[in-house]
């Protein structure tokens, strides 16, 4: 650990920690801060800390602050958009949620319009593709079957999925849908009989 001086009566050092160099303010109650990649631990100089010190207490401690909000259920959702392995997507995160409270993610290959890219949408446009998406949701969410969950869901023709509560590790059953009832208004009743029939085989 390296002693670099002092600012505002408190010792600031820099060290190598367990993941990755950073300042340290304080020795008592000490607060910190990461050294970014070019920058030293064991040669940054004074003047380069405190301007990182005072960087970092500039941020917004809301780390969603200034994203649309997107209010679904009478809940509200902070919205924000990335690209990963499968690619763009819409990532939404409670308000007043907890840690334990997964985000939802929304792929947007088949949401994106001509010419749209994920860093392109405006946040009228991510409220748009998100309310199409929860409507969607609702749409194609039914009653519980016994301890089923059951979902409408489509790839290359739409099926039912269901989703054991109680035992939420096991597989999935996926039911066909006949092609003499049309899937974009099925009814309650059909689908109960549809899934009576699964489960007696």
């Amino acid at each position: 650990k390296r002693l670099i001086g002092v600012y505002n009566d408190d010792d600031i050092y820099s060290y190598k920690a367990k993941y990755g160099p950073v300042i340290q303010v304080g020795a008592k109650k000490p607060t910190y801060v990461k050294i970014p990649k070019g920058k030293r631990w064991d040669k940054i100089s004074l003047k380069s800390a405190i301007e990182l010190i005072v960087a970092d207490a500039e941020k917004p401690k809301n780390p969603h602050e200034g994203k649309p909000v997107i209010v679904y259920d009478d809940k509200e959702y902070y919205a924000s958009t990335g690209a990963g392995k499968w690619g763009a997507y819409i990532s939404l995160v409670l308000v007043k949620g907890t840690k334990k409270d997964k985000a939802v993610f929304i792929g947007l290959k088949e949401l994106l319009g001509e010419g749209e890219t994920s860093e392109s949408l405006s946040p009228d446009r991510i409220k748009e593709i998100c309310k199409k998406y929860m409507d969607e949701q609702k749409r194609c969410t039914f009653e519980d079957y016994e301890n089923f969950s059951v979902m409408l869901k489509q790839k290359k023709s739409y099926y039912l999925h269901l989703t054991n509560r109680k035992k939420p590790k096991s597989k999935p059953i996926f039911v066909s849908i006949p092609k003499t009832i049309d899937p974009l208004t099925i009814t309650q009743a059909q689908i109960n009989e549809l899934i009576r029939a699964k489960l007696k085989k």
